[in-house]
């Protein structure tokens, strides 16, 4: 297993674009958003192809790096945002994704050999833990999940009509469940449970990633990934708590949420998910 190269997952808008963001603010550590065509992969790999994928991707991506100082991720110019995603509705009530697509990420720094490279899929990686896990430290990011159902209700992605092609892509589980449930909310918290129960199964507790750890410690909790997470001087604050989301959702998803079962709860406890109901009445 190389320790060096490392796969990153998690729930989508639970933050692990904001995780890459901080994670290229590491010394020797290059973080990627994204960079593989993974749908367009479908087409002439399997499941178990994956891998030699990924093997054969981490080492150009570090030689590029090390001779260069570039390589392929979704950017917005120029960079990896803490967010994808404006913080504005239009007129549909959804927020835009302001990705320009795969591009080039430059770096000012320099690399060794040391290097520690991160990849990060959400959906599909997601899915192919199972495989995954068996070649690469994988890490999986997941937050309050109230938090995550309401961002899906204000930006424009397919999670936000109950649809996740990525992961449906390589899940016959998760495309089961999508296409029997008609009703969007359920949908969407049901597959809510698929990830966790993919990442309960398929990943040790030290490889799971609170995003309200990482703001709570500034960054460092980072530091399962590399040490040098511990030497972050970031202002970091919580957006579980979002003006951009409805106030009357918090109350309405909330009860769909705390209504429902399944292993969510063996991850967050359901007085988390009361007190954000609370707190947002108070703002």
């Amino acid at each position: 297993m190389l320790e060096r190269d490392i796969v990153l997952t998690g729930i989508p808008r639970s933050g692990t674009t904001f995780i890459c963001h901080l994670l290229n603010k590491i010394k020797n550590t290059v973080a990627l958003h994204e960079p593989l065509p993974i749908l367009k992969m479908l087409e002439v790999i399997d499941r178990a192809g994956i891998n030699t994928v990924l093997k054969n991707f981490f080492l150009q991506v570090r030689t590029t790096l090390i001779e260069k100082n570039f390589a392929p991720s979704r950017i917005i110019n120029k960079e990896i945002p803490d967010n994808y995603f404006s913080d504005k509705l239009t007129s549909n009530g959804l927020r835009e994704n302001l990705s320009m697509g795969v591009g080039n990420l430059t770096f000012n720094s320099r690399f060794d050999h040391n290097l520690t490279i991160v990849i990060k899929h959400n959906a599909s990686f997601s899915a192919l833990l199972n495989e995954l896990s068996n070649k690469y430290t994988c890490y999986a990011v997941i937050r309050n999940p109230l938090s995550v159902l309401l961002s899906w209700q204000t930006t424009n992605i397919p999670i936000n009509r109950g649809r996740l092609p990525a992961g449906e892509a390589f899940s016959d589980e998760l495309k089961s469940l999508v296409s029997i449930e008609k009703n969007i909310l359920k949908r969407q918290i049901k597959i809510l449970q698929w990830f966790f129960s993919e990442y309960k199964s398929r990943l040790s507790n030290n490889q799971i990633i609170y995003y309200e750890r990482v703001i709570e410690s500034q960054g460092a909790a980072l530091s399962v990934i590399t040490p040098y997470a511990t030497e972050l001087e970031e202002d970091l604050s919580s957006l579980n708590i979002n003006p951009v989301y409805p106030k009357e959702l918090y109350y309405t998803i909330g009860h769909a949420l705390l209504s429902s079962q399944g292993p969510i709860w063996d991850f967050y406890e359901k007085k988390e998910i009361e007190a954000l109901i609370s707190n947002s009445l108070q703002g």
